[in-house]
């Protein structure tokens, strides 16, 4: 059985690492007591708490026969309802190239023709706001399958998830995310639930790495010849 020369194992083994992701946030208000209790979350309501909210409102259709699976949830009110991140995220410390955000969302039934907004700030001022995604409320209908991007109202949506490239996103230590809801009126209400927030880093060359192998591989071959 032949060996395989030290440096090339450290290399077969480098080749296969890969940075891993991390999670940078993530809330699911099962510790939030009232609704006005934001100390146990990773979010802060900048404006009146009247328009922000938790609660474990039913709903028909969609994921948990009605009702959100995971119990507790936020609910965003009106036009001035919106909340966002306590703290920045360290997107530039980090080196990410891509952050994932992952959420479960449902509008309820005054929410037809209205929005929600999901928006990022490298400044975290919120004074350089650029819309990630934003959901427009459909009408709901009984046993027809719901389809992307039309959102009916009434229905949870778990597991929507949006990227945001480096390229097009400018990723700081001042980062933040805030969500934002369209309605008009306190009766227009979009719920989410389940917000992750997720760092992809720049991956370790490994394709470098077996190019070079490939070319280590064929000094060998020739000293052998």
């Amino acid at each position: 059985m032949k060996c395989i020369p030290s440096i090339l194992l450290g290399a077969i083994i480098t080749s296969s690492q890969v940075s891993a992701a991390t999670i940078l946030s993530s809330e699911d208000w099962e510790a939030t007591t009232t609704t006005s209790d934001w100390a146990n979350t990773d979010y802060t309501s900048p404006t009146s708490n009247a328009f922000t909210d938790v609660a474990n409102i039913a709903s028909t259709g969609g994921p948990g026969s009605g009702s959100d699976p995971s119990g507790k949830h936020v609910r965003i009110r009106s036009s001035s309802g919106r909340f966002e991140l306590a703290n920045p995220l360290a997107l530039a410390t980090g080196a990410y190239t891509s952050v994932e955000v992952s959420y479960a969302m449902l509008f309820n039934s005054n929410m037809v023709g209205r929005t929600m907004r999901l928006e990022y700030s490298a400044l975290g001022n919120f004074s350089d706001t650029q819309t990630v995604k934003t959901h427009t409320g459909t009408a709901y209908v009984a046993g027809a399958t719901p389809t992307n991007p039309d959102y009916e109202v009434t229905r949870w949506y778990a597991d929507q998830t949006v990227t945001l490239s480096s390229g097009t996103y400018t990723f700081t230590d001042t980062a933040k995310f805030r969500w934002y809801n369209g309605g008009t009126a306190n009766s227009h209400s979009t719920y989410l639930d389940d917000i992750v927030i997720t760092g992809i880093p720049v991956p370790e060359p490994s394709s470098a790495v077996l190019i070079g192998l490939s070319g280590f591989m064929l000094i060998l071959r020739r000293r052998k010849s």
